[in-house]
């Protein structure tokens, strides 16, 4: 049975949405009531008070990406390679897959106010310098942007792109090219 429908939908990745004229008086609205059970008097135990308390449960602790971003561990100048970052091919546009290891930078820097960092990006030594540097500057700009709009202040996330000039492996290979397109987080001071 149709009825009308005046809430909010989200859709993503769906089939455009093509209106369909209808009749409003073939439309009858459905309304299901069904009474509510009542809830037995039970005696307070602590395992009915658990069940009745509101707290939420603490999480699991869950695997880190970044293991080496840790504020302990941290010192001025210290750069850390983001694993598990994907962009679209020759795009700062990042992948799906990302958001687990920007959450974890996010939260890392949420909880420690004093980091300032930089968010540095680099390419493979194939394409032009001009190329390279607006690819890089741009990735390591998304980053940033992201974190930012979290709720991170702009004045602890910096952002630079390197372009090929600061190379971690050979060009000469897929895995040296592959290793060398990366972005990475460098500590710039611990008085954010």
């Amino acid at each position: 049975m149709l009825f009308p429908y005046n809430g909010n939908v989200l859709l993503d990745n769906a089939s455009p949405i093509v209106p369909v004229p209808c009749d409003d008086d073939l439309l009858e609205p459905v309304i299901t009531l069904v009474p509510e059970k009542p809830k037995p008097d039970l005696p307070d135990t602590p395992s009915n008070s658990a069940a009745n308390n509101t707290q939420p449960k603490p999480t699991e602790p869950k695997n880190k990406i970044l293991t080496e971003l840790d504020a302990g561990n941290l010192r001025i100048g210290q750069t850390i390679q983001i694993e598990n970052l994907y962009f679209e091919a020759d795009s700062s546009k990042m992948k799906d897959e990302s958001f687990a290891v920007l959450n974890e930078i996010y939260d890392f820097l949420h909880a420690n106010t004093e980091v300032v960092v930089e968010i540095g990006g680099h390419t493979n030594g194939n394409p032009p310098h001009d190329y390279c540097d607006r690819l890089s500057a741009d990735r390591a700009k998304a980053v940033a942007d992201y974190l930012a709009s979290r709720g991170i202040p702009r004045n602890r996330i910096q952002y630079k792109g390197y372009g090929k000039r600061q190379p971690i492996a050979t060009n000469a290979t897929p895995d040296g090219r592959k290793r060398n397109q990366r972005v990475e987080i460098k500590i710039l001071s611990f008085e954010g």
